[in-house]
């Protein structure tokens, strides 16, 4: 199955029961491992935000850290986030994913009910207005300056992207 995670995939595969892959969905009570630290990003017309910054500054993570990141639209219009380096306008992804191999838990509500979902490789997230996600994983090492991004036509290019940077542990 192609790695172009949407809500809308992962609402309908709980809903009807389908398997994603190699994925898990945890069992009530079932504990994801402990995160390190919480990172809240807003999406909006176009930028990404940490809680207590500035639009699009730039965000750090370190490398090997476990981390939530708690992603919310508070935009009028569907959003995306992807995690990567060089950006491709024309195939809307970027050319190196950081969360190819990478295990991330997905946690949201989905037609009424909470859902959350394991899989390996994350390609992108898409966001209706006022919904909200988690990604839980461990920060690949992989030291460096990445970016998050938005490949909704047109939105990039209007500047919905922020530089996402891996320190060394």
């Amino acid at each position: 199955m192609s790695k172009r995670w949407t809500l809308l995939v992962l609402s309908a595969a709980l809903v009807m029961g389908l398997g994603l892959g190699p994925s898990h969905i945890l069992a009530q009570g079932e504990e994801a491992e402990a995160v390190a630290r919480k990172v809240e990003i807003t999406l909006g017309e176009f930028f990404f935000q940490v809680e207590g910054g500035t639009q699009n500054a730039p965000i750090t993570l370190q490398a090997g850290e476990r981390v939530a990141l708690e992603l919310m639209n508070t935009g009028l219009i569907l959003h995306e986030a992807f995690f990567g380096q060089d950006a491709n306008i024309a195939e809307g992804k970027y050319n190196l994913n950081l969360l190819e191999d990478v295990e991330v838990i997905v946690e949201g509500i989905a037609t009424g009910g909470k859902f959350e979902v394991e899989a390996e490789g994350l390609g992108e997230v898409e966001l209706e207005p006022n919904v909200e996600l988690e990604l839980l994983f461990t920060v690949p090492n992989t030291p460096g300056t990445f970016e998050i991004g938005c490949f909704i036509p047109g939105h990039y290019q209007a500047g919905m992207h922020a530089p996402l940077i891996i320190a060394a542990p």
